[in-house]
């Protein structure tokens, strides 16, 4: 039998599987699919969320102490699996909504500095590259001695206040499964988001830009990653070439020189929607049960955070 059962293999399920196994538990982890290849994997890699100030404080928390842990993380994941996540301080500039009066308020109660410029406010900004920290994750899971099994799916029982899985016998159960955690009880829904890539050798663009809720993200090797769309259509995964030209257009207005630069992918993933803060918890009625999802735009952001939470109840109680 395994101390803890984590339903779910993206950022949330990877960060909470390791901080549980660093701690001394036998940690199982189960994904329906690949790990890390739905949300986790689609979204920017940025690590904040967009206009902060339309978020709770305990969001804005869990992203502020995640942010704080994300350089030796991606040091260690480095050191121990030798896969590089591409940790970068690129910096974020905000061509819009900086000079509202919440944003202003929100700048000047958190003491954020930035940097004015001609285009807009600057902010001190990380990013990593999705695929490559999950990959990072995933084998340094392995290395610590986590089992993983992929393309598996579990059912869970509930027998005299006790939460059961059948099929992996475990002492504590986490869900983690991003916009399908309502498959085991939880409340949230898909978002479908749309990003495309454009392969620039200009070198021009060196900061994260963020305007009209959309996203310009230059990665290291000259990939340009340009995002995203916010559609409720349940889980479709139809990608619109309407989409990808509204991307485009976005992105070479802002910078005239992308016009002659080829798209190289197009792909969608589902944000796990949720109408409140994320879900962080222990069952009300199952005290083996805990959550771990509904992070929606945020997962990457404040994974770290989350999964300190998960590990402090499991600890405690």
């Amino acid at each position: 039998m395994t101390d803890c059962l984590i339903i779910g293999g993206g950022i949330i399920g990877l960060t909470t599987a390791r901080r549980l196994v660093m701690s001394g538990f036998k940690v199982t982890l189960v994904d329906k699919q690949k790990c890390g290849q739905e949300s986790s994997w689609a979204g920017a890699g940025i690590l904040t969320p967009l206009y902060p100030w339309k978020y709770s404080n305990f969001v804005n928390k869990l992203s502020f102490d995640s942010q704080k842990q994300y350089a030796n993380l991606c040091q260690e994941l480095l050191k121990n699996t030798k896969i590089d996540p591409e940790y970068l301080n690129s910096g974020l500039l905000m061509m819009d909504e900086f000079e509202s009066e919440t944003a202003k308020k929100w700048l000047k109660k958190f003491n954020i500095n930035y940097q004015l410029t001609p285009k807009g406010a600057l902010f001190d900004i990380c990013q990593v590259r999705n695929p490559k920290i999950l990959q990072a994750l995933k084998k340094d899971l392995e290395l610590r001695g986590v089992e993983i099994f992929e393309n598996t799916q579990v059912s869970i029982k509930y027998l005299n206040n006790v939460a059961t899985c059948q099929e992996i016998p475990a002492k504590n159960i986490i869900i983690c499964a991003g916009s399908w955690s309502s498959e085991f009880g939880g409340t949230t829904y898909p978002v479908r988001g749309q990003v495309i890539t454009l392969k620039d050798d200009s070198s021009i663009i060196k900061n994260i830009i963020l305007k009209d809720g959309k996203y310009i993200v230059p990665r290291q090797d000259g990939v340009i990653l340009i995002g995203s769309t916010m559609e409720n259509v349940g889980f479709d995964r139809t990608l619109s070439d309407a989409v990808k030209i509204e991307l485009f257009e976005f992105a070479s207005a802002i910078f005239p020189h992308l016009k002659n630069c080829p798209i190289t992918n197009h792909w969608c993933g589902f944000r796990p929607g949720n109408d409140f803060d994320p879900v962080i918890k222990e069952s009300d009625k199952y005290p083996n049960l805990y959550f771990n999802y509904g992070h929606f735009r945020n997962g990457l952001n404040t994974a770290i955070a989350s999964s300190d939470i998960i590990l402090n109840l499991i600890k405690n109680r």
